[in-house]
């Protein structure tokens, strides 16, 4: 799946970024830290979305008891 960041340059100077598909678990993390490297910035505030929990190399099977 093809991996989509969308970053937005504010009216006040500030970048604020998405990701909008292909992240699953911390990957997200690490491309928009990348990004933010590139340019210079820095996090001001984070949100996680579901995806984040989610780890596609290590499966978490629930059972119930």
């Amino acid at each position: 799946m093809e991996q989509r960041i969308k970053a937005t340059i504010n009216a006040d100077g500030t970048v604020t970024m998405e990701t909008l598909s292909g992240f699953q678990g911390t990957s997200c993390a690490k491309e928009t830290e990348m990004l933010l490297q590139a340019i210079g910035g820095h996090v001001v505030e984070s949100h996680k979305k579901a995806e984040y929990y989610e780890d596609g190399d290590n499966p978490v099977e629930v059972l119930n008891k």
